[in-house]
């Protein structure tokens, strides 16, 4: 008999491991860290919690798990929307419809309680975060901060009645020994017609420069599908946990005279050390993830953008141009230009001007409820 239930903040721990239990024969999935999931669950430490609400739930069969998922209401989403929506994401499953339908019907349920209307995900446990359905490219581990699943559930996705949302489109683009010709060519002309500079960011300037960050990326996504701005201390806490992965020469603020107008974060893609560590960092996981470090050869471009005022003058391209001038300099063999919607026609364009190729495709999904 299958049951679901409640997973308090005392077994998170439980909530988080099950993953490590149907993944444990796939090569292609990156065991998460246990200790920065539990921070990322954490109510207390995390400040998305200060304006959302989320409740665990576990499926057991003969008290064994089956299945887990988290009901979440994001109150920022909902009013920049005008939106009633209540997510899933965490979402793991057994291949068994009856578990990923009772698991959905209590996020269902629990949305109904608060006036809900709108069921949609994942999101672990927003877009500022890990989230979406891999839908086609399988055969690839997955680079830092983007989700991996088994192929089975998109078909139960769509067997619960759930239709797509949105696309997020993953590119990959090969790094040869110099940038693109095209690529250089608009680069040097932008730059000969405007006065701007660059601002690296590193660790030690990182808290002076939050506040330009914050500007750049509430103006430049705020007319994106899905986007919500983060506040201060969502800023500060996503700061904090990638500090510690930051590449300086790949991360920089985009500025004409004083006035940031544009932001790029590049980061190694950590996954290809996190994985050996298997969950742990301790007692011996740590010296396996320093280890491998050394042996990264992908990077995953996190977020770029482009204040309003200042698109449609080839600023993207400058921005991507020092990020893959950058990167080859650091001796990168591939990056990972991604998530990207698939309605945001002006960045699609630009990525497969400069030959980048689309590998990796995620689904957002939703339903009235």
């Amino acid at each position: 008999m299958l049951k679901i239930k409640k997973i308090p903040e005392s077994k998170i721990k439980k909530f988080i491991k099950f993953p490590f239990k149907i993944y444990n024969d796939c090569d292609h999935w990156v065991p998460p860290l246990i200790s920065e999931e539990k921070k990322l669950l954490d109510k207390e430490k995390n400040p998305f919690f200060e304006h959302a609400k989320m409740q665990c739930y576990m499926a057991f069969r003969e008290n064994k798990p089956v299945g887990r998922i988290a009901a979440i209401i994001n109150y920022n989403h909902n009013k920049t929307h005008n939106e009633k929506t209540v997510f899933f994401g965490f979402f793991d499953f057994i291949d068994d419809f009856n578990v990923s339908e009772k698991l959905l019907d209590k996020v269902k349920e629990y949305g109904k309680n608060y006036e809900m209307n709108l069921l949609k995900g994942p999101l672990n446990p927003s877009t500022n975060d890990t989230c979406g359905l891999l839908i086609e490219g399988f055969d690839d581990d997955p680079v830092f901060m983007m989700p991996y699943n088994y192929p089975y559930y998109e078909t139960h996705m769509e067997n619960y009645g759930l239709k797509k949302a949105m696309d997020l489109y993953s590119y990959v683009i090969d790094s040869p020994e110099d940038a693109p010709d095209k690529l250089k060519r608009v680069a040097k002309i932008v730059k000969k017609r405007n006065n701007f500079k660059f601002k690296y960011i590193t660790k030690k300037n990182v808290k002076n420069l939050i506040h330009d960050v914050i500007e750049v990326y509430n103006k430049a996504w705020e007319a994106n599908w899905g986007f919500v701005p983060m506040t201060e201390k969502e800023i500060h806490h996503m700061a904090e946990s990638l500090i510690p992965i930051l590449v300086p020469s790949l991360a920089f603020i985009l500025y004409d005279k004083e006035k940031p107008v544009g932001f790029s974060l590049t980061l190694p893609d950590a996954n290809q050390a996190i994985k050996k560590a298997n969950g742990k960092l301790f007692p011996f996981g740590f010296l396996k993830m320093l280890f491998h470090w050394k042996k990264i050869n992908r990077v995953r471009n996190i977020t770029m953008g482009v204040i309003p005022e200042y698109r449609k003058k080839g600023v993207e391209v400058l921005l991507i141009h020092k990020s893959f001038e950058n990167g080859v300099e650091w001796g990168i063999e591939s990056g990972d230009l991604g998530w990207i919607l698939e309605n945001n026609k002006m960045m699609n364009r630009e990525l497969k001007n400069i030959g980048a190729e689309i590998y990796k495709r995620y689904r957002i999904y939703e339903k009235q409820i």
